[in-house]
């Protein structure tokens, strides 16, 4: 043969040769697959929800838990419709009379009313004196004191104690003085028998004599206005200068001699 067929025939014996051997080391290794690296595609439509499962078997209870702490008082609901009265019920027996109550108190005097209309002459009154009008009589050991119903000035007081066959006087001690204050706290303003008519700012009874108990308040005698000759005394039991011509009671002093 030439060279030149041989030379041919090795070209096509020789890929053959290679072919069988490579198939016969694909036989022997485990298959391998080739894979080429590439980018991810589009995700696809999600598919649809499966059937539900079935319930499960109810679980074992479980124990009782610690007991929590006191809660705060709620708030207060509001009240319900108050329903109708019901029809009266019988008569009760009657209960036993309660114990006595205590004695009330005494409210403060009420103030001095109107004069009344001018009544008739009175007969002789118990100490042989024409009948006048006098109120608020009070014994104190000997003497026998009482308060003109009226006012009027002091000389109006002075005549009218002389006619009933007294004398207008003055408080010569303390009790006498509280005396005066009490029958003040009943009627009003009251003279008392002082002047210093004579002699300003020298204060003597109706006698002239000096006085043997005074009861001034703090800054009297003060002969405000240079007319206050004449005497009233307070409600506290004090004494005041005052003018003549105001419109006072009187207290009148009547001794058992002029009976």
């Amino acid at each position: 043969m030439s060279s030149t067929l041989l030379s041919q025939m090795l070209l096509l014996v020789l890929p053959l040769l290679l072919l069988l051997q490579t198939w016969s080391s694909l036989a022997e290794e485990p298959h391998q697959l080739a894979t080429c690296t590439g980018y991810p595609g589009i995700p696809g439509s999600p598919g649809n929800n499966g059937v539900p499962g079935r319930d499960g078997r109810d679980g074992q209870e479980g124990r009782e838990g610690t007991k929590g702490e006191k809660g705060d008082i709620g708030i207060q609901g509001l009240p319900g419709t108050e329903g109708a009265l019901g029809p009266p019920g019988p008569k009760g027996a009657q209960g036993d009379p309660g114990p006595r109550g205590e004695r009330g108190v005494w409210g403060p005097p009420g103030k001095v009313g109107p004069a009344g209309e001018k009544g008739e002459k009175g007969e002789v009154g118990a100490l042989g004196r024409p009948g006048f009008t006098f109120t608020h009589w009070r014994l104190h050991k000997h003497k026998l004191f009482a308060v003109t119903l009226n006012r009027g000035t002091f000389e109006n007081g002075l005549k009218l104690c002389q006619e009933a066959g007294g004398i207008m006087l003055y408080p010569e001690n303390e009790e006498e003085n509280n005396i005066f204050r009490d029958l003040y706290k009943k009627v009003g303003p009251i003279y008392i028998g002082i002047t210093d008519t004579k002699t300003e700012g020298s204060f003597v009874d109706l006698n002239d004599r000096p006085l043997s108990f005074t009861k001034w308040k703090p800054g009297e005698p003060n002969n405000s206005g240079g007319n206050e000759n004449c005497i009233h005394i307070w409600d506290n039991g004090e004494w005041n200068d005052t003018g003549c011509n105001s419109e006072m009671h009187a207290i009148c002093l009547f001794l058992p001699s002029s009976a």
